[in-house]
């Protein structure tokens, strides 16, 4: 699979052939869960969810990073060896054929925490002393998690590679110690744990009245940096938080065309919000943004 990895003397990472190799002396995972929370209606307008959840893996699978593999070869060039997992062209030693990596259990711990909230306010014309169908019901809040923590250990870390720099010129990765490294407010750019922003939820607003439906719902990402964009000097780019918003209307005729006749119009990301660019070959995280801007839809279902 070919992958986009950061190489020496390359200004912009290179899609090299990546082959993640099986392993059947793998052991299953193991893990301690432990959560409590609440959920607490105070009024039958207001709704508040709070959940404080930690996980706590042994014996993780996972697959061993190519980049670090890359890295590590590089290392060990200088020091007149390489790293088995790098295969390279017998004529042309600096032309990398392909990285082998394989699924292993990871040896140490991997540990997570955080905490899951939500706040949802209904209002109706009952709230005001009325009829429930006065003006139909305005619906709010917020739903979404905050992440305070994911270690990993230091060694499924990658070293950060300088673009352009010969000698190869690597860095220590970003918040590790000898033992451990914190995930989150990263990209984790080719190691083990993927993009993390603390922050993460949803805003939504919406309306309903005699089978009339509106809702706005605004998406939330805390900014992260990023460890594949690095300077000589050790800093790292950095995604800016993101806000994207969705908007839609919808009409249910009941008893029509079968039992339910539903009407959607709409439009996925009404601001034309475009991802933060990177210096990789696609352009933008693939596993937090989508890159396809503003898009309207149109949907018709129906319930026999």
């Amino acid at each position: 699979m070919p992958t986009a990895l950061t190489i020496p003397l390359m200004p912009v990472p290179v899609y090299t052939p990546v082959q993640n190799l099986g392993n059947p002396n793998l052991d299953p995972e193991k893990a301690l869960v432990l959560s409590a929370g609440t959920s607490w209606t105070p009024i039958d307008e207001l709704n508040i969810m709070l959940e404080y959840w930690d996980y706590n893996y042994r014996d993780r699978i996972a697959i061993e990073s190519s980049q670090a593999a890359l890295a590590n070869d590089y290392a060990l060039m200088a020091m007149g060896g390489n790293d088995p997992r790098v295969i390279r062209d017998p004529m042309n030693p600096l032309a990398i054929q392909r990285i082998e990596v394989t699924f292993r259990n990871i040896d140490g711990k991997v540990r997570t925490n955080g905490i899951d909230f939500g706040t949802m306010v209904t209002l109706t014309g009952k709230t005001f002393g009325g009829s429930p169908n006065d003006f139909g019901a305005f619906i709010f809040g917020v739903q979404g998690t905050l992440t305070l923590n994911y270690f990993f250990p230091a060694e499924l870390a990658s070293r950060r590679v300088v673009p352009n720099t010969a000698p190869a010129m690597t860095l220590p990765p970003l918040h590790c110690d000898a033992e451990e490294c914190q995930a989150v407010g990263s990209r984790n750019f080719n190691t083990f744990a993927p993009p993390l922003p603390r922050w993460k939820f949803n805003i939504p607003l919406g309306w309903s009245m005699n089978g009339h439906q509106v809702s706005v719902i605004g998406h939330y990402l805390s900014g992260i940096e990023d460890d594949n964009w690095i300077n000589p000097d050790g800093s790292v780019g950095h995604f800016n938080a993101q806000l994207t918003v969705d908007a839609q209307y919808g009409y249910t005729i009941k008893d029509w065309i079968g039992k339910e006749l539903a009407l959607r119009v709409g439009v996925y990301n009404v601001f034309d919000v475009l991802p933060h660019q990177t210096r990789d070959l696609n352009g933008f995280e693939t596993m937090l943004y989508d890159p396809r801007g503003a898009m309207a839809y149109a949907k018709v279902s129906a319930t026999f």
